[in-house]
């Protein structure tokens, strides 16, 4: 009798898309926070969404001031970014984020430019290195926040993160026809970042 042949087949299951929250400072109204973190639980925040940055301005979310410099500025108020965990030590790519933006003031004609961007960063917060970036153009209406979303792209599908760096979301308005507020951390505006396919 012939002896029976066994075939072993390997299947690579794709990596789960991780999701995760753009965090504020905390509950209720804060002043602007610098760098804020990206969590796993959900929006800290309901309605009313609240005001992020009571030491600039009265208005609800975050206010990002016009800088051509884009997310490669070193100005707080034109720039803002959130950093992932130190336990952190792959990304799967792309990296999808969604936000939702509004003019700060009374747009005139035109658009308002947006841009994002993921960096590999080291604990500090310095000698980052870009990893991707994204620009999206937005029809803006007065008082209403539109959701925007952007795809970060790396080459080469994922990113591995050395011991003691740390992966940073940045955000800005590089230019176009108004400031921006923007929303996030509200269950009103549930803003995230996806890792993954």
């Amino acid at each position: 009798m012939p002896t029976p042949t066994t075939t072993t087949t390997t299947t690579t299951l794709p990596v789960a898309p991780t999701q995760l929250t753009l965090a504020s400072s905390g509950t209720g109204d804060s002043v602007s926070g610098g760098e804020l973190e990206l969590v796993q639980a959900g929006p800290a925040n309901g309605s009313p969404l609240p005001n992020y940055d009571t030491d600039r301005n009265d208005d609800p979310g975050l206010t990002l001031q016009r800088s051509t410099d884009g997310i490669d500025s070193t100005d707080a108020a034109a720039v803002q970014s959130w950093r992932l965990p130190m336990t952190t030590e792959r990304l799967d790519m792309p990296a999808r984020l969604q936000l939702w933006f509004a003019p700060a003031s009374t747009p005139g004609t035109g658009f308002m430019v947006l841009e994002a961007g993921l960096f590999d960063c080291a604990a500090t917060g310095e000698d980052c290195v870009e990893l991707a970036r994204d620009t999206a153009v937005l029809q803006p209406e007065p008082d209403v926040f539109q959701g925007v979303s952007f795809v970060l792209v790396s080459p080469g599908g994922e990113h591995e993160l050395e011991p003691g760096r740390r992966a940073e979301i940045r955000i800005a308005v590089p230019g176009g026809a108004a400031d921006a507020m923007v929303a996030f951390d509200s269950t009103e505006y549930p803003a995230t970042v996806t890792f993954g396919r």
